[in-house]
């Protein structure tokens, strides 16, 4: 069959019009050309020349462009592609040689090109070759991006933060995948450039399967050791080995136990404590979902760890809490966290800081605006410890956040393209 001049195709899953539209009722394949018009259940796409497959859901649009609604982990999102050609099935869309952004106007805030973008379920987007533009600025290029649509922390940092810190001064912080997605093993590094320091944070490298378990080396040059109130401690990791996996228990994976092995040297700053370090932990943990959205967890570990020194401490850590969301503008955490040690370690650290303490976060937006906080509340002493805290404004497609933390006296600027 084949219909030209305003021609209309209408099927459960899809709808095509274009001005040449051609039928195989037996093969179960659409073609058409010509002002092409697809409309589906998840967007909108246009472009030239499509085929589409009944059967398979697979289909291919040259010159196109694409809106489309991603669900995401955290909800639904609007997306933007454009290419020289998209290649779609049911569970994963290519676009070549495209771009990416979640900016709906004519002249988007932010844009990204790619050589090739795979979006995968769940709202996971891939580009090899990427190209990033903030307004008409051309940022750093990536040979592999990863975005997670909706979450809310990126395997990327797209933009870097920057901020002034009581311990490094003027700094600028982010994170890159340096390695090609699938090239084994996957390599990144992740910290701040300062005058102060250089360099503070570590590259990693980890060899991972589908089922949650992966070898790591962790290289750290003066990583801050945030968990720890008391000092300002600084970490040398020279490097670290780490053998890691995670297992399912069942009800959709919401319980499950995990295990990791560590060995590798350590340096530690004040005091220039140095010993090597191998330890063993093993933990469980369960989250039941309540109505409304409400989330319960509890979760169990233990830790053995044995050092050069001779010295050897363990440490059995107990962790309950909740999470959730009244309406769709205040979201809140609060996690009780309880630790037993026994021994000791030559590395104040790797040793127990606070044994009895409350975690409570929470974010709250109204139109444009956001604020959130972190707290972290010592029981034993009856005092807050730390408090971190974040003010936000959305700018058309481009978020502008500040953020203090009272430990680091630090002072943040980040910039965030919403949906990355």
């Amino acid at each position: 069959m084949r219909v030209v001049g305003n021609a209309r195709l209408w099927h459960p899953d899809v709808s095509i019009s274009a001005a040449t539209l051609w039928a195989d009722t037996v093969e179960k394949i659409a073609a058409a050309s010509g002002d092409v018009r697809v409309e589906a259940e998840n967007g909108v796409l246009t472009g030239d020349e499509f085929v589409y497959c009944f059967d398979s859901g697979s289909a291919f649009l040259s010159n196109a462009s694409a809106e489309l609604t991603v669900k995401t982990d955290a909800g639904e999102m609007t997306a933007y592609f454009a290419g020289r050609e998209i290649r779609y099935d049911e569970e994963t869309a290519r676009v070549i040689d495209g771009s990416f952004t979640t900016c709906g106007k004519e002249e988007p805030d932010y844009l990204i090109k790619a050589k090739e973008w795979k979006l995968g379920p769940g709202g996971s987007l891939t580009a090899k070759g990427a190209r990033v533009r903030l307004y008409h600025m051309r940022l750093p290029s990536f040979p592999t991006l990863r975005i997670n649509l909706g979450r809310r922390q990126a395997a990327t940092s797209l933009v870097p933060a920057i901020g002034i810190s009581s311990r490094d001064g003027l700094y600028a912080f982010t994170s890159l995948q340096l390695t090609p997605k699938g090239r084994r093993p996957a390599v990144k590094a992740e910290g701040r450039l300062s005058f102060e320091n250089l360099f503070r944070g570590r590259i990693y490298a980890a060899v991972s399967d589908e089922e949650r378990r992966s070898i790591n080396v962790v290289i750290g040059l003066n990583e801050d050791v945030r968990d720890d109130l008391t000092r300002n401690i600084v970490l040398d990791r020279l490097p670290e080995v780490i053998a890691a996996g995670e297992w399912g228990l069942g009800g959709r994976d919401r319980s499950a136990w995990y295990a990791n092995a560590a060995v590798g040297s350590y340096r530690e700053s004040p005091g220039r404590a140095e010993a090597w370090r191998e330890s063993v932990q093993v933990g469980a943990r369960h989250s039941v979902n309540f109505a409304g959205g409400a989330e319960g967890t509890l979760e169990l570990s233990f830790r053995q760890s044995f050092y050069g020194r001779g010295e050897s401490l363990s440490i059995t850590t107990a962790k309950i809490g909740a999470a959730g969301t009244i309406g769709r503008r205040f979201r809140g955490a609060a996690r009780y966290v309880r630790r037993f040690g026994n021994g000791r370690s030559p590395f104040e650290f790797d040793d127990i800081n606070i044994e009895q303490e409350m975690f409570t976060r929470f974010g709250w937006s109204f139109g444009q605006w956001g604020i959130g906080a972190a707290t972290r509340y010592d029981i034993d002493r009856g005092e807050f410890r730390r408090a971190q805290l974040r003010l936000n404004k959305l700018f058309h497609c481009i978020q502008y956040g500040v953020t203090y933390d009272t430990v680091l006296r630090e002072v943040g600027l980040r910039v965030t393209l919403p949906g990355t």
